[in-house]
């Protein structure tokens, strides 16, 4: 009902009452039909962190697909809950990123994204994922796998295959785990205070580990840390050392690639989160020192934000220019992964709308937390190819009249007698701008719409014929009847 009427108020059309018209589905479904600039909170092109006390959320699950999904996945990114691509489809990935979400506000964890759930998601006193999330039996995730690996080199797990599934092998050692180092069994659980056991550098190791296990077997298990024997890492190294890196990186939110032993861009771009983190020169080489503080238990995670710099390649960047494209700041809609020019010079102009220090082009984490806030500025003037300048609503279908003055022109005109029939408002504005048009008063489209330059093109009559000068907005009786003898 209320939809209808909006619609019908920004074409410029008669309020319908509610009434889809035959007149108002043909504009609806016409390829000039324009976007509403101001949609209302809670549709998927409003912005989900403008209010979300009072916002009503489309309710989210696994048959559900496009830009509210989209905003769900960048949010669930951005805390570290969400592993898989924002494509805007609701997939598995998306709905594992939830359950992690839901299990960390004490909500059922269902997977579905409830408007409920949705609230509390993009408020601002949303924690991120951190260093750990409570893992359970059926998940599936990078963090299983960093989980699995850790218990397999402390001896606990039976087996020596790694997985990203938690079953019924991970759910034993959890417990097995629990039992020799003297805490409570949470029951096959991995609670974020067992994790934090596990992936503590006194992690006591299995003295019995299970016969298919690599300590039974003659292996070594991982030392976890410790304060000393570290080996300066680089790109190039390879091996158990690297896996242990990479693994401590994932674990606490750095490190977005795989766990494979090999140190690549991604671990070196994953070291230099971490770097910056610490206050330390983001080389990328992993020193002895720089190892000896990322293993102490004192070591941040990543967090929400981690400082961004030209040169970095991230999914946390291409979040990044996704919300600097939505806000009207970014030189263009390209998405990338790589933090360049335009991202650098989006970042200071959007410090400069806001109000902030400008950063030098570094999204520092300061600069991020403005920038995904509800309070975040809409760039007014974006630049030319921007979605929200290419979005911008065409003058020629915009009425310059309130409903008030509609409908008075719309009797005026009927009252003249020009035709037999009654006019609609658009019939009636169709065919001032027809006869204005062959007069060559009116240059824009005949579209119906009192536009602008309809408005204009009245003024400019009125004046050339020593008319009264229109009253508000509208022509009066004396310039339709001369308009009349145009027609």
């Amino acid at each position: 009902f209320d939809a209808v009427n909006v619609f019908a108020s920004v074409m410029g059309m008669p309020s319908p009452n509610g009434v889809a018209t035959v007149a108002i589905q043909s504009a609806l479904f016409a390829s000039t039909a324009p976007m509403n600039p101001h949609p209302p909170a809670g549709n998927p092109h409003a912005d989900p962190y403008a209010d979300p006390e009072h916002t009503t959320y489309l309710d989210l699950d696994t048959s559900s697909q496009g830009k509210a999904v989209m905003n769900l996945q960048e949010r669930l990114k951005n805390l570290d809950y969400f592993e898989g691509t924002v494509n805007g489809t609701y997939d598995e990935a998306t709905a594992q990123a939830v359950k992690f979400a839901q299990r960390k506000l004490s909500m059922a964890d269902n997977g579905a994204a409830s408007d409920a759930f949705q609230k509390k998601l993009y408020h601002s006193s949303m924690p991120a994922a951190g260093q750990y999330v409570t893992l359970k039996k059926g998940d599936v995730s990078q963090r299983v796998y960093n989980l699995v690996e850790r218990v397999i080199n402390l001896g606990y797990f039976n087996g020596d295959k790694l997985g990203n599934k938690y079953g019924d092998k991970t759910a034993a050692a959890m417990d097995l785990f629990a039992q020799v180092n003297g805490l409570p069994v949470p029951g096959g659980i991995a609670t974020e205070s067992i994790q934090a056991a596990i992936f503590d550098p006194n992690a006591k190791v299995n003295p019995n580990p299970p016969a298919d296990n690599p300590l039974a077997k003659g292996g070594s298990g991982g030392s976890g840390g410790g304060g000393s024997g570290y080996s300066n890492l680089q790109i190039g190294s390879s091996g158990s050392a690297v896996t242990n890196l990479q693994q401590r990186l994932a674990n606490l939110g750095y490190f977005e690639g795989s766990v494979s032993g090999t140190y690549d861009d991604a671990t070196a771009q994953a070291v230099k989160f971490a770097q910056r983190k610490l206050g330390l020169t983001d080389d990328g080489s992993a020193s002895a020192s720089f190892q000896s503080s990322l293993f102490d238990s004192s070591m941040p995670a990543a967090g929400q934000y981690v400082t961004l710099k030209k040169g970095d390649v991230s999914q946390r960047v291409w979040n990044l220019v996704d919300r600097l494209i939505n806000m009207g700041y970014f030189n263009g809609d390209k998405l990338g992964t790589k933090y360049g020019d335009k991202t650098v010079a989006a970042i200071d102009l959007f410090a400069t709308v806001n109000g902030q220090p400008v950063p030098g082009g570094v999204a520092t984490e300061s600069i991020q937390q403005v920038l995904f806030s509800s309070a975040a500025i809409v760039n007014p003037n974006p630049p030319a190819d921007n979605p929200l300048a290419k979005a911008a609503p065409d003058p020629d279908t915009q009425t310059v009249l309130t409903a008030e003055e509609r409908d008075e022109l719309t009797k005026l005109m009927n009252e003249a007698g020009i035709q037999t029939e009654e006019f609609t408002h658009k019939d009636a504005v169709t065919w001032i701008q027809q006869v204005l048009s062959d007069e060559n008063y009116y240059t824009g489209p005949v579209n119906g719409v009192y536009n602008d330059k309809t408005m204009k093109a009245i003024e400019q009559f009125a004046k050339d014929y020593e008319l009264e000068a229109p009253e508000k907005n509208i022509p009066n009786d004396s310039i339709i009847q001369k308009l009349r003898d145009f027609a």
